[in-house]
């Protein structure tokens, strides 16, 4: 149960930049609502001003598609949520990042995909998968295999799932159960 209570407005802008910036992309309203609800004690209309504020001075944008909002971190709105998040507590930081692994997946439009195979000496194999977004790399795995069969089979699991490989190496570095959910 959420237990975080932000003692001011200000803190709470740094917490919507912070959650935003972990969003590898756009936001629909409903599940930034829910991530917001996860992890903060007593949401209040307090949040709504802040994200209104937020856009109002370029550091959110965001888009109606439907009828519905989706809402994205800006330029400068990620220059300052990088300067200002240690700000927040660390066990925040940890639950909206997991919160985040929830709700977000890696297929979407703006993530690139890359992968190659290379024999290596003494007749095992290569496996390289990279993912990148317009902010460039933020997955780069290299790991040996016995056979080409094998690498293809991790390749070809890497291009249809991403978000759950991507997931599943949080899950292997960290420990932590939630990122398999």
């Amino acid at each position: 149960m959420a237990s975080y209570y932000p003692s001011d407005i200000t803190e709470i802008k740094i917490f919507i930049l912070f959650l935003l910036d972990s969003v590898r992309g756009p936001i629909e309203s409903a599940d930034l609502d829910r991530i917001i609800s996860e992890n903060i004690a007593d949401v209040t209309l307090a949040y709504s001003e802040a994200l209104t504020e937020l856009t109002d001075r370029g550091h959110v944008i965001y888009d109606e598609i439907d009828r519905h909002r989706y809402y994205m971190i800006s330029d400068t709105g990620r220059a300052v949520s990088r300067e200002l998040y240690t700000t927040l507590p660390e066990l925040l930081r940890d639950d909206v990042t997991e919160s985040v692994s929830r709700y977000v997946a890696l297929t979407n439009d703006s993530i690139t995909l890359s992968s190659r195979i290379a024999e290596r000496e003494g007749g095992d194999f290569s496996v390289e998968l990279i993912a990148s977004d317009e902010r460039g790399e933020f997955l780069r795995v290299n790991i040996a295999v016995p056979s080409r069969d094998e690498a293809a089979r991790m390749v070809e699991n890497f291009k249809r799932n991403p978000s759950g490989v991507y997931r599943g190496f949080l899950f292997s570095l960290t420990g932590r159960l939630e990122y398999l959910h």
